[in-house]
C-alpha cells in the first residue's frame, strides 16, 4: 500500500509541486520564526549581561517603545544629565552621542560611526562593567585634546590600510590623533566606531543642545531598581522634560520579549492563512484525485480491499502532500535563519544572534504539517472509501 500511495503522489507532478507549495508557505513562516526569535531572544539576553548589571539606561521616547524616540532624533538635555548626578546610588553619569560622519585616512574618505562621551566617565564605566580594554596606544584623560580611539573593526577594516596608534584622520577638514585601539569586544557595533571626547564631539559635529543616551552606573551595595525608581522620579520633576524612558536590563529583557510576542502573534496568524490556503489545496487536490481514480477504486473494493484500507491509503497520501510541504518549509527556514545570522554579524547589528538549529522543532514542524495534509484529506478519502464497487467501474 504505502507503494501505491507513492506512485500516486508523484503521479501529477506539477499539481503535486503546487499543493506541496502552499503547505511549505506556511511551514517556512513558523519554523524561521521560531529558529530566528529563539536565536534573538539569546542574543539579547547575551547583549544585556555584557552591558553589566550595575547598569541603568536612560533614553528620550516612550518606555514600551525608547529606541523609536532615540534613532528618531529625540534627546535628553544638558540639564537632565546634572539632574541626575544628585541620586542617591548613582556613581558614574556618562551621557552619549554619535553621529555618522566621514572621516579621511591618507586622502580615502569614508562613511564612519563616531560617538562621543567624556573621557573620564567612559574610561571607568566601559572598563568596569563593558570590558573594554586599550590593545595599543593609551586612553585620552583631556577633554580638549584632538585625540580619539579606534573601534578593533574600525582599525582594522575600515580603511584599506589599518589604523596605527599616532595616525591622523581628518573629519570636517579638522585632524585627530588616533591615541588608542581598543581591543575587541565581540559588539560589532562597539567595535566599529571611533571614540571622541564629548567637548570635540560636539565641536566638531554642533550637536551641543543634548545627547541621545544616558548610562548610569550605579555604586555598590545599592539596589538596581530602587535607584532606577529615584532616577525616574528626579527626571519627572524636570521642567520640559518631554517622554523618557528608564530600563534595567531586567526590564529591557522584558520589554524585548513583549515586542516579539506581538510579532509571535502577526507571523502566527500569517502562517495559519498560509497553512488554510495550503490545506483546502490538499483537499482539491485530494478530490481530484478520487475522481481520477474512481475505477481504480472499483477495482480494489471487487477485489476485496476493505474500506479501512482505502481510506488509510487516501488519508497517508494527503498526508505525504503535508509533510513534504513541511520538509521544503524547514529547508527554507534553515536557510533564512543562516543567511539572517550571517548578515546579522557583517552588518554589525546583533553581532551575537547565533540560530541553534533544533530538532525538536524540525519534527515538530514535520509532525504538524503530516497531520493538517491527512486533516484536510479526511472528507476526500471517506468519499472514496464509501464508493460502491458498481457505481466505481461503470465510471468514466
Amino acid at each position: 500500500m504505502i507503494g501505491l500511495v507513492f506512485r500516486n503522489f508523484q503521479y501529477r507532478r506539477r499539481r503535486t509541486a503546487l499543493t506541496v507549495l502552499g503547505i511549505s508557505l506556511g511551514s517556512t513562516l513558523i519554523v524561521s520564526f521560531l529558529l530566528l526569535g529563539q536565536g534573538l531572544e539569546t542574543a539579547v539576553a547575551e547583549r544585556m549581561r555584557s552591558f553589566g548589571s550595575d547598569l541603568i539606561f536612560v533614553f528620550p521616547g516612550k518606555e514600551n517603545n525608547p529606541f523609536a524616540g532615540m534613532f528618531g532624533g529625540s534627546e535628553l538635555r544638558d540639564k537632565d544629565v546634572d539632574a541626575l548626578k544628585s541620586v542617591e546610588g548613582i556613581r558614574i553619569v556618562l551621557p552619549m552621542q554619535t553621529r555618522t560622519l566621514k572621516a579621511a585616512l591618507d586622502g580615502e574618505e569614508k562613511a564612519i560611526l563616531i560617538h562621543g562621551s567624556p573621557w573620564m566617565e567612559t574610561e571607568i564605566l566601559y572598563r568596569e562593567s563593558q570590558g573594554f580594554g586599550i590593545a595599543e596606544g593609551y586612553w585620552p584623560t583631556r577633554e580638549d585634546a584632538k585625540e580619539v580611539v579606534a573601534g578593533s573593526t574600525a582599525a582594522a577594516w575600515r580603511f584599506r590600510r589599518p589604523l596605527t596608534v599616532s595616525d591622523e584622520l581628518v573629519i570636517r577638514g579638522r585632524r585627530y590623533r588616533v591615541a588608542g585601539i581598543f581591543k575587541p569586544t565581540g559588539d560589532a557595533a562597539n567595535d566599529a566606531m571611533i571614540y571622541f571626547s564629548q567637548r570635540e564631539f560636539r565641536r566638531l559635529t554642533g550637536d551641543t543642545t543634548g545627547v541621545r543616551a544616558i548610562i548610569l552606573k550605579v555604586g555598590t551595595g545599592y539596589d538596581l531598581n530602587a535607584v532606577a525608581d529615584s532616577a525616574k522620579a528626579t527626571l519627572s520633576r524636570q521642567r520640559g522634560i518631554g517622554d523618557f524612558a528608564i530600563l534595567t536590563p531586567d526590564k529591557a529583557l522584558r520589554l524585548v520579549g513583549n515586542v516579539l510576542d506581538t510579532v509571535r502573534i502577526v507571523l502566527g496568524g500569517l502562517a495559519a492563512v498560509a497553512l488554510l490556503v495550503g490545506g483546502v489545496g490538499v483537499m482539491n487536490t485530494m478530490f481530484t484525485a478520487v475522481l481520477e481514480r474512481t475505477r481504480e477504486i472499483g477495482i480494489m473494493k471487487a477485489l476485496g480491499a476493505a474500506e479501512s484500507k482505502i481510506l488509510t491509503m487516501f488519508l497517508l497520501e494527503a498526508g505525504l502532500y503535508g509533510a513534504t510541504g513541511g520538509v521544503i518549509g524547514s529547508l527554507a527556514s534553515l536557510a533564512i535563519a543562516k543567511v539572517a545570522e550571517a548578515a546579522s554579524g557583517a552588518t554589525g547589528g546583533l553581532a551575537l544572534l547565533s540560530v541553534e538549529i533544533d530538532p525538536l522543532v524540525i519534527l515538530g514542524s514535520l509532525s504538524f504539517t503530516f497531520v493538517l495534509g491527512a486533516l484536510f484529506g479526511v472528507v476526500p478519502a471517506w468519499q472514496a472509501a464509501r464508493l460502491l464497487p458498481t457505481e466505481a467501474l461503470r465510471y468514466e
